[in-house]
This record gives structure tokens, C-alpha cells and sequence, in this order.
């Protein structure tokens, strides 16, 4: 009897990443269902019930929940390729570096676009100093396990997907302080089971915009574009409906949609700046 494998997830979370990337690593065919996660299915809710969160692996009929829960899993049932390593000593390490990531990359990254001014800057300065200590915990290796791709690369290669969100809201770029751990990151993309599992960046970043409105982050709407010549583009936008204040964007770092959301950096940060229409 073959096994019947569904992945409740949805398409921007870090987590169901995790779990796409496991599967392709271990070559398991599985039907994928979106979930909307601003108005969860009574499926969803009957399959974890708990915490009412993705992703969720369904395994012969058995919900598994919990993204690392559910990567070990795998790695116990299909027992190629395995994710994590065999001594226990370094499984323990193994597992310590992603619930690590978990609590400190996760929680930090968050509370980025989701909080301002101090609050922020502090956020911003606790995920630059979790990133460190990955890139310290990292060191010259190709991967955290050494020279093939594993348990820890797995746990944290889709937040790379979430730095461009997090980077455009906090005004900072992970690079600058983690060198090391972009040229890692790089690597891991050309990973297969990696390439076709990230969500894409810009996507991602437009998801958090409709986050930030659910949670009530304020939006602030372009009023319209004041002056434009090649290479930039100085943009003035409104805040609150009446104070007006202007920012610029190189065209070199906006990409080509039929519609742009972008973050103008100004003397003062900003929430969010909408920009709709098209690049003239």
C-alpha cells in the first residue's frame, strides 16, 4: 500500500518551507492544499486543533504538527538521505541551532516589521546578533553539519526569503553584518529542493503588507509622484492625510510589476509606503 501524504501549508510560511524541503530531500510524493491563513478551513482546524496553525503533515490518515517535529518525522520514516547526523552529540547540537533559531532569528524577525521606533531597533539588534552567532556557529563549513546539506541549514534557509522584508522595514542589510552566512545562504539556493521550496522574496514582502494591516500597523498611501529622472525616483508620499513628506528610491533596487510596493527611506522611518501603478 503506497503512502498517502497531504501537506496542509501555505505558500509564504518559513515553517512549511521546512517541511517542502524535507520531502523533496527525501523524494516523497505528497498533495500540497493552500491553507488561508486569514480564514483558516474547518480542515485545518479539525487537523490540529491545538494550535490551529500550519504547517500540518498528514501522514496515512495521522496528522503530525509542528515544522520540526514534523522534519523529524520525515527523517525517521524515510530513512534516505537523512537530515540529521547520526552521533547523538551532534544531533543534540543539531537540534539546539534550530530551536535556537526558532525562538531568537523568528521571534527578532517579527517583531521587525511588526514593531517601530525603539522597539524596532532593539528587534533589529537581537536578529543581527542571532545571525551572528549562526555565522560564528557556521564558521568555514559549506553547511552547519559539515559538508552536506542538513537538519540546521534546513531550519533556517527559509527565513533567508524573509530578508528582504525584514532588511526594507528595519533599513539595514544582513550582508553588511553576516557576510558569511549570504555566501551560505547563496549556496543553499542552488540546492534543488531548496530553489523550488523558498517563496519568493517580493511575494513574501507584500504578504507581510497585508499583515501589517491586519494587525493594525499603520499604511501610509503615495500621493503621487513629485519629480523623476533616470536612475531615481523621488516619491511624496502622505501620512495620516495631511503631513507630506518626500523620500527617494533608485529604480535599480525597485522591481518591474504591474504593481510596486516599496519602503522610502527618509530622515525618519516609516511604516509602510504604498506605491501603486507603474514603473514610467
Amino acid at each position: 500500500m503506497l503512502d498517502e501524504v497531504i501537506l496542509l501549508d501555505a505558500y509564504f510560511s518559513m515553517f512549511g518551507m521546512r517541511v517542502r524541503i524535507a520531502l523533496a530531500e527525501k523524494g516523497v510524493q505528497y498533495e500540497y492544499r493552500e491553507q488561508n491563513l486569514l480564514n483558516k478551513g474547518q480542515y485545518l482546524l479539525d487537523m490540529n486543533p491545538i494550535h490551529k496553525k500550519i504547517p500540518v503533515l498528514i501522514h496515512n490518515g495521522k496528522p503530525i504538527c509542528e515544522s520540526l517535529i514534523i522534519v523529524e518525522y520525515i527523517d525517521e520514516v524515510w530513512k534516505n538521505n537523512p537530515l540529521l547526523p547520526s552521533d547523538p552529540y551532534q544531533r543534540a547540537q543539531a537540534r539546539f541551532w534550530a530551536d535556537f533559531i526558532d525562538k531568537k532569528v523568528n521571534d527578532a524577525g517579527k517583531r521587525i516589521w511588526y514593531m517601530k521606533g525603539e522597539q524596532q531597533q532593539a528587534a533589529k539588534e537581537e536578529f543581527i546578533e542571532a545571525l551572528q552567532l549562526l555565522e560564528t556557529e557556521l564558521g568555514d563549513k559549506p553547511y552547519f553539519g559539515g559538508d552536506k546539506f542538513g537538519f540546521v541549514d534546513l531550519a533556517l534557509i527559509p527565513f533567508y526569503c524573509w530578508f528582504h522584508a525584514y532588511e526594507t522595514f528595519g533599513n539595514f542589510s544582513t550582508e553588511e553584518h553576516c557576510p558569511k552566512l549570504i555566501e551560505w545562504a547563496e549556496r543553499c539556493e542552488k540546492i534543488e529542493s531548496v530553489s523550488k521550496s523558498l517563496a519568493c522574496p517580493i511575494k513574501v514582502y507584500e504578504f507581510v503588507l497585508i499583515l501589517k494591516k491586519k494587525y493594525g500597523v499603520k499604511v501610509l498611501k503615495c500621493a503621487g509622484v513629485a519629480q523623476a529622472h533616470e536612475g531615481v525616483r523621488r516619491v511624496v508620499v502622505v501620512e495620516a492625510g495631511s503631513k507630506h513628506v518626500e523620500g527617494i528610491i533608485s529604480l535599480n533596487d525597485a522591481f518591474r510589476f504591474s504593481w510596486l510596493v516599496v519602503l522610502i527611506l527618509v530622515h525618519r522611518p516609516l511604516d509602510v509606503v504604498m506605491l501603486f501603478g507603474k514603473l514610467y
